[in-house]
Protein backbone atom coordinates (compact mmCIF):
# COMPACT_ATOMS: atom_id res chain seq x y z
CA UNK A 1 0.00 0.00 0.00
CA UNK A 2 1.37 3.20 -0.51
CA UNK A 3 1.10 6.27 1.32
CA UNK A 4 -1.46 8.62 1.10
CA UNK A 5 0.23 12.13 -0.10
CA UNK A 6 3.53 10.53 -1.33
CA UNK A 7 5.93 11.61 -4.27
CA UNK A 8 6.92 8.34 -5.51
CA UNK A 9 4.89 8.46 -7.91
CA UNK A 10 6.47 8.02 -11.76
CA UNK A 11 7.79 11.10 -12.19
CA UNK A 12 6.59 12.89 -9.08
CA UNK A 13 9.76 13.28 -7.09
CA UNK A 14 12.01 14.09 -9.98
CA UNK A 15 9.88 16.96 -10.80
CA UNK A 16 10.12 18.06 -7.08
CA UNK A 17 14.00 17.19 -6.92
CA UNK A 18 15.07 19.20 -10.15
CA UNK A 19 13.82 22.31 -8.70
CA UNK A 20 16.29 22.20 -5.28
CA UNK A 21 19.03 24.35 -5.49
CA UNK A 22 22.44 23.70 -3.21
CA UNK A 23 22.51 23.81 0.17
CA UNK A 24 24.00 22.82 3.38
CA UNK A 25 20.90 21.40 5.21
CA UNK A 26 17.94 19.39 3.82
CA UNK A 27 14.54 19.69 6.42
CA UNK A 28 11.38 17.83 5.00
CA UNK A 29 8.80 18.63 8.29
CA UNK A 30 5.88 16.59 7.36
CA UNK A 31 8.12 13.27 6.57
CA UNK A 32 5.34 10.85 5.51
CA UNK A 33 6.82 7.91 3.59
CA UNK A 34 9.81 10.52 2.57
CA UNK A 35 10.31 9.69 -1.14
CA UNK A 36 11.84 13.17 -1.69
CA UNK A 37 14.31 12.65 1.12
CA UNK A 38 15.14 9.04 -0.03
CA UNK A 39 15.94 9.94 -3.47
CA UNK A 40 17.29 13.10 -3.24
CA UNK A 41 21.65 13.14 -2.84
CA UNK A 42 21.52 13.73 0.71
CA UNK A 43 22.82 17.08 2.22
CA UNK A 44 25.49 17.29 4.83
CA UNK A 45 22.63 17.14 7.44
CA UNK A 46 19.33 15.88 6.53
CA UNK A 47 16.58 16.35 8.93
CA UNK A 48 13.22 14.40 8.65
CA UNK A 49 10.33 15.20 11.12
CA UNK A 50 6.68 13.75 11.04
CA UNK A 51 4.03 14.14 13.91
CA UNK A 52 2.94 10.14 13.40
CA UNK A 53 4.96 7.58 15.07
CA UNK A 54 3.82 4.90 12.74
CA UNK A 55 5.11 6.54 9.73
CA UNK A 56 8.40 7.26 11.15
CA UNK A 57 8.43 3.30 11.90
CA UNK A 58 7.09 2.47 8.41
CA UNK A 59 9.57 4.64 6.83
CA UNK A 60 12.61 3.46 8.34
CA UNK A 61 11.23 -0.16 8.41
CA UNK A 62 11.19 -0.22 4.54
CA UNK A 63 14.19 2.01 4.05
CA UNK A 64 16.47 0.26 7.30
CA UNK A 65 20.08 1.51 5.10
CA UNK A 66 19.13 5.16 5.50
CA UNK A 67 20.18 4.52 9.18
CA UNK A 68 24.03 4.68 7.81
CA UNK A 69 23.74 7.63 5.51
CA UNK A 70 25.77 10.46 7.59
CA UNK A 71 24.21 13.06 8.60
CA UNK A 72 20.89 11.67 8.49
CA UNK A 73 18.05 12.61 11.69
CA UNK A 74 14.89 11.36 11.62
CA UNK A 75 12.67 12.84 14.57
CA UNK A 76 9.11 12.80 15.73
CA UNK A 77 8.24 16.11 16.31
CA UNK A 78 5.76 19.01 15.45
CA UNK A 79 6.20 20.75 11.71
CA UNK A 80 5.73 23.67 13.17
CA UNK A 81 7.12 23.89 16.41
CA UNK A 82 10.38 22.62 14.80
CA UNK A 83 10.63 25.21 12.18
CA UNK A 84 9.48 27.87 14.65
CA UNK A 85 12.62 26.85 16.84
CA UNK A 86 15.13 26.34 14.83
CA UNK A 87 18.44 27.95 14.49
CA UNK A 88 18.64 29.52 10.87
CA UNK A 89 21.91 29.90 8.97
CA UNK A 90 20.47 30.94 5.73
CA UNK A 91 22.24 27.59 3.74
CA UNK A 92 19.06 25.59 4.75
CA UNK A 93 16.13 23.75 2.10
CA UNK A 94 12.89 23.44 3.31
CA UNK A 95 10.29 21.29 1.31
CA UNK A 96 7.03 20.56 2.88
CA UNK A 97 4.65 18.15 1.82
CA UNK A 98 1.94 18.51 4.49
CA UNK A 99 -1.52 16.44 3.98
CA UNK A 100 -3.61 19.31 1.44
CA UNK A 101 -6.33 21.41 2.85
CA UNK A 102 -9.75 19.21 3.11
CA UNK A 103 -11.81 21.66 0.76
CA UNK A 104 -9.12 20.98 -2.18
CA UNK A 105 -9.53 16.75 -1.72
CA UNK A 106 -11.94 15.06 -3.65
CA UNK A 107 -12.96 12.92 -0.11
CA UNK A 108 -13.05 14.71 2.57
CA UNK A 109 -12.75 11.59 4.85
CA UNK A 110 -9.44 11.59 7.59
CA UNK A 111 -6.41 9.51 5.80
CA UNK A 112 -4.12 10.27 7.83
CA UNK A 113 -3.48 9.64 11.67
CA UNK A 114 -2.55 13.27 12.54
CA UNK A 115 -4.69 15.13 10.04
CA UNK A 116 -3.43 18.81 8.81
CA UNK A 117 -6.47 20.01 6.27
CA UNK A 118 -7.77 22.83 8.24
CA UNK A 119 -7.54 26.05 6.80
CA UNK A 120 -6.09 27.40 10.12
CA UNK A 121 -3.37 24.86 9.88
CA UNK A 122 -2.35 26.00 6.54
CA UNK A 123 -2.61 29.87 7.11
CA UNK A 124 -0.34 29.16 10.49
CA UNK A 125 2.14 27.08 8.46
CA UNK A 126 2.31 29.66 5.37
CA UNK A 127 2.89 32.06 7.37
CA UNK A 128 5.38 31.02 8.92
CA UNK A 129 7.04 29.34 5.52
CA UNK A 130 7.14 33.12 4.57
CA UNK A 131 9.17 34.19 7.28
CA UNK A 132 11.75 31.72 6.99
CA UNK A 133 15.88 33.33 5.92
CA UNK A 134 16.00 30.16 3.72
CA UNK A 135 15.06 28.18 0.42
CA UNK A 136 11.37 26.75 0.66
CA UNK A 137 9.51 25.14 -1.45
CA UNK A 138 5.80 22.96 -0.64
CA UNK A 139 3.57 20.72 -2.33
CA UNK A 140 0.29 20.71 -2.76
CA UNK A 141 -3.46 21.51 -4.26
CA UNK A 142 -3.98 24.66 -6.35
CA UNK A 143 -6.14 26.93 -3.41
CA UNK A 144 -7.42 30.45 -2.68
CA UNK A 145 -5.74 30.06 0.31
CA UNK A 146 -2.39 29.30 -1.41
CA UNK A 147 -2.43 31.53 -4.42
CA UNK A 148 -3.42 34.29 -2.40
CA UNK A 149 -0.79 33.98 0.43
CA UNK A 150 1.81 32.30 -2.09
CA UNK A 151 0.86 35.20 -4.66
CA UNK A 152 4.90 36.35 -4.81
CA UNK A 153 6.23 32.72 -5.21
CA UNK A 154 7.27 30.73 -8.21
CA UNK A 155 5.01 27.92 -9.35
CA UNK A 156 5.46 24.82 -11.26
CA UNK A 157 2.54 21.90 -11.56
CA UNK A 158 2.43 18.45 -12.48
CA UNK A 159 -0.19 15.84 -13.31
CA UNK A 160 -0.06 12.53 -11.05
CA UNK A 161 -2.14 9.78 -10.03
CA UNK A 162 -3.78 8.99 -6.52
CA UNK A 163 -3.87 6.09 -4.98
CA UNK A 164 -7.76 5.55 -6.11
CA UNK A 165 -6.10 5.72 -9.67
CA UNK A 166 -7.48 9.21 -10.15
CA UNK A 167 -5.79 11.96 -12.13
CA UNK A 168 -4.97 14.90 -10.24
CA UNK A 169 -2.68 18.16 -11.04
CA UNK A 170 -0.10 19.27 -8.09
CA UNK A 171 1.84 22.17 -7.60
CA UNK A 172 4.91 22.74 -6.33
CA UNK A 173 5.15 26.94 -4.85
CA UNK A 174 8.92 28.43 -3.98
CA UNK A 175 10.08 31.18 -2.58
CA UNK A 176 13.24 31.72 -5.02
CA UNK A 177 13.37 31.61 -8.80
CA UNK A 178 14.99 29.17 -11.18
CA UNK A 179 17.72 27.53 -9.69
CA UNK A 180 20.64 28.13 -12.11
CA UNK A 181 22.31 25.51 -10.08
CA UNK A 182 20.40 22.14 -8.72
CA UNK A 183 21.52 19.96 -5.47
CA UNK A 184 21.00 17.14 -7.67
CA UNK A 185 21.48 16.27 -11.54
CA UNK A 186 20.49 12.94 -11.73
CA UNK A 187 16.50 13.59 -12.78
CA UNK A 188 17.49 15.88 -15.41
CA UNK A 189 14.31 16.15 -17.40
CA UNK A 190 10.63 16.63 -18.15
CA UNK A 191 9.84 13.03 -18.53
CA UNK A 192 11.38 10.12 -18.61
CA UNK A 193 12.09 9.93 -22.23
CA UNK A 194 14.29 13.52 -21.61
CA UNK A 195 15.98 11.86 -18.57
CA UNK A 196 17.05 8.44 -20.37
CA UNK A 197 18.26 10.79 -23.13
CA UNK A 198 20.32 13.43 -21.01
CA UNK A 199 21.92 9.95 -19.42
CA UNK A 200 22.82 8.47 -22.65
CA UNK A 201 24.91 11.72 -23.44
CA UNK A 202 26.46 11.59 -20.21
CA UNK A 203 27.51 8.27 -20.73
CA UNK A 204 28.92 9.38 -24.03
CA UNK A 205 31.07 11.86 -22.47
CA UNK A 206 32.51 9.74 -19.82
CA UNK A 207 33.27 7.22 -22.06
CA UNK A 208 34.92 9.92 -24.34
CA UNK A 209 37.12 11.38 -21.40
CA UNK A 210 38.35 7.70 -20.77
CA UNK A 211 39.53 7.16 -24.08
CA UNK A 212 41.24 10.62 -24.16
CA UNK A 213 45.36 11.11 -23.13
CA UNK A 214 45.34 12.33 -19.71
CA UNK A 215 46.70 15.95 -20.89
CA UNK A 216 43.72 16.28 -22.97
CA UNK A 217 41.68 15.19 -20.45
CA UNK A 218 42.70 17.21 -17.69
CA UNK A 219 43.34 20.61 -20.80
CA UNK A 220 38.99 19.31 -21.56
CA UNK A 221 38.17 19.86 -18.05
CA UNK A 222 40.37 22.58 -17.57
CA UNK A 223 38.25 23.96 -20.41
CA UNK A 224 34.78 22.94 -18.89
CA UNK A 225 35.71 24.40 -15.36
CA UNK A 226 36.76 27.87 -17.11
CA UNK A 227 33.76 27.88 -19.29
CA UNK A 228 31.66 27.22 -15.34
CA UNK A 229 33.21 30.13 -13.90
CA UNK A 230 31.26 32.31 -16.87
CA UNK A 231 27.83 31.49 -15.94
CA UNK A 232 26.49 33.56 -13.67
CA UNK A 233 25.71 32.48 -10.23
CA UNK A 234 22.77 32.58 -8.17
CA UNK A 235 22.58 35.61 -5.86
CA UNK A 236 22.46 33.67 -3.01
CA UNK A 237 26.00 31.97 -3.17
CA UNK A 238 28.01 34.21 -1.51
CA UNK A 239 25.82 33.94 1.20
CA UNK A 240 25.26 30.04 1.65
CA UNK A 241 28.92 29.84 1.46
CA UNK A 242 29.54 32.09 4.36
CA UNK A 243 26.88 30.24 6.32
CA UNK A 244 28.92 27.14 5.55
CA UNK A 245 32.31 28.88 6.89
CA UNK A 246 30.29 29.97 10.15
CA UNK A 247 28.71 26.57 10.38
CA UNK A 248 32.09 24.42 10.30
CA UNK A 249 34.08 26.96 12.41
CA UNK A 250 32.21 24.82 15.06
CA UNK A 251 29.93 27.71 16.31
CA UNK A 252 26.58 26.12 17.44
CA UNK A 253 24.48 28.71 18.83
CA UNK A 254 22.56 26.66 20.65
CA UNK A 255 23.84 23.78 22.20
CA UNK A 256 20.36 21.71 22.44
CA UNK A 257 20.11 22.00 18.78
CA UNK A 258 20.93 18.17 16.97
CA UNK A 259 20.87 19.39 13.92
CA UNK A 260 24.22 22.32 14.73
CA UNK A 261 26.70 18.92 14.98
CA UNK A 262 26.14 17.75 11.94
CA UNK A 263 27.70 14.50 13.02
CA UNK A 264 26.71 11.04 12.02
CA UNK A 265 24.18 9.71 13.01
CA UNK A 266 22.82 6.20 13.03
CA UNK A 267 19.08 5.25 14.14
CA UNK A 268 17.91 1.91 14.79
CA UNK A 269 14.33 3.12 14.85
CA UNK A 270 12.76 0.68 12.65
CA UNK A 271 14.68 -2.59 12.83
CA UNK A 272 12.47 -4.05 15.40
CA UNK A 273 9.35 -2.29 15.44
CA UNK A 274 7.89 -2.26 18.95
CA UNK A 275 4.65 -0.50 20.14
CA UNK A 276 3.28 0.85 23.24
CA UNK A 277 6.40 1.89 24.41
CA UNK A 278 7.54 5.30 24.77
CA UNK A 279 10.38 7.12 21.86
CA UNK A 280 13.63 7.81 23.25
CA UNK A 281 16.24 9.48 22.13
CA UNK A 282 19.39 9.22 23.49
CA UNK A 283 23.33 9.89 22.73
CA UNK A 284 25.32 6.92 22.66
CA UNK A 285 29.03 7.85 21.99
CA UNK A 286 30.61 11.19 21.36
CA UNK A 287 33.76 11.19 19.76
CA UNK A 288 37.08 13.73 21.64
CA UNK A 289 37.26 14.78 18.13
CA UNK A 290 33.81 16.44 17.81
CA UNK A 291 34.62 20.21 18.38
CA UNK A 292 30.97 21.39 18.15
CA UNK A 293 29.49 20.92 22.13
CA UNK A 294 27.67 17.31 21.19
CA UNK A 295 27.97 15.84 24.94
CA UNK A 296 25.09 18.50 25.64
CA UNK A 297 23.09 17.74 22.95
CA UNK A 298 19.88 15.00 23.79
CA UNK A 299 16.00 14.76 23.04
CA UNK A 300 14.06 14.08 25.64
CA UNK A 301 11.84 11.02 25.83
CA UNK A 302 8.45 11.46 23.91
CA UNK A 303 5.54 9.44 25.57
CA UNK A 304 3.90 8.83 21.89
CA UNK A 305 3.35 5.29 21.34
CA UNK A 306 6.07 3.77 18.73
CA UNK A 307 9.50 2.29 18.61
CA UNK A 308 12.32 2.99 20.48
CA UNK A 309 14.75 5.10 18.89
CA UNK A 310 18.53 5.21 19.73
CA UNK A 311 20.91 7.57 17.71
CA UNK A 312 24.39 7.07 18.03
CA UNK A 313 27.26 9.92 17.45
CA UNK A 314 30.31 8.72 15.90
CA UNK A 315 33.15 10.47 14.56
CA UNK A 316 33.15 10.03 10.57
CA UNK A 317 36.65 8.85 10.28
CA UNK A 318 36.03 6.01 12.46
CA UNK A 319 33.57 4.77 9.67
Amino acid sequence: MTYPGGKAGAGVYQQIINQIPPHRVYIEPFLGAGAVLLHKKPAIVTIGIDSDAGAIVSMLGKNSDIAGVPGVIIKLGDAISFLSTYQWLGDEFVYCDPPYLFETRSSKRTIYNNEFGDTDQHKELLSLLLTLPCYVAISGYHSSLYAEMLAGWRTISYQTRTRGGNTVREWLWMNYAAPLELHDYRYLGNNFRERERIKRIKTRWIARLARMKDLERYAMLSTIAEYSGRIPQTNSKTALKAAMMATQSGDIANSDDITRAAPIINSDAGRQPSHNIPIKTTIDRVSAKEPMRAAALANKADTAPAVSQLLTLRDPEEG
